[in-house]
């Protein structure tokens, strides 16, 4: 238990540095010309009344079309003019922008928002992964997982939990290292020894400096 709570704990000083350093270099901020999104990729909005989630359906003239934002599976009408910060999950990262809401219908409940002037894409592939944790008991929304590696900015884990690509999760790391919210990049068949489950990769929403062990 000792040697797996030192292990975290290195890793922690480690990466929450490399994170910093890694964030700074695999960000790439360039003008849009077209997010090139899949039809109903997962999109997440965060106002300062909370946070949204939503489908992307399609890019027009007059801006970016979402589906019916959703708080805690309820439709809150956001205001035109509310500044938002948009993240959508797409391949091994995630794309983040700032915009703002253009129009919502009062039928269909649909989201026009801005173009954004500047996209900012995070990526776990360009960071260093740690495999000490091998095996090592974690928890995703409440149910048991199990780390197969980790990175400054992300995990692969196996577990039984029912998620989706696009889904935000709360990830428990093991031996008390805290909690974090996640990005859910990829689920699919997968095993550690003789752990059976999904194998599923994960972007941190927030560097593991931030994280604290008890």
């Amino acid at each position: 238990m000792r040697e797996l709570a030192s292990a975290l704990g290195l890793f922690l000083v480690v990466f929450g540095l490399s994170y910093t350093v890694s964030f700074i270099f695999s960000r790439d901020r360039r003008r849009s010309r077209g997010l090139g999104l899949d039809p109903h990729a997962k999109v997440r909005l965060v106002s300062a009344g909370g946070a949204y989630r939503c489908y992307f359906l399609r890019e027009e003239s007059a801006g970016i079309v979402l589906s019916t934002p959703l708080q805690r599976d309820r439709y809150v009408p956001l205001r035109v003019g509310d500044t938002l910060i948009v993240q959508v999950p797409q391949g091994d990262g995630l794309i983040s922008f700032t915009s703002e809401v253009q129009s919502r219908s009062i039928e269909t409940h649909e989201l026009v928002i801005s173009r954004p002037k500047l996209i900012r894409h995070m990526e776990r592939r360009s960071e260093v992964r740690d495999s000490r944790l091998e095996g090592a008991e974690a928890g995703v929304n409440g149910q048991e997982a199990w780390v197969q590696n980790l990175s400054a900015g992300g995990a692969c884990l196996v577990t039984h939990a029912p998620v989706l690509p696009g889904d935000i999760v709360s990830l428990r790391l093991p031996e008390s290292g805290g909690a974090i919210e996640a990005w859910v990049l990829d689920s699919i068949p997968g095993a550690i020894g003789n752990r059976q489950g999904r194998r599923v990769r994960l972007l941190f929403q927030k560097p593991l400096d931030g994280l604290r062990l008890h």
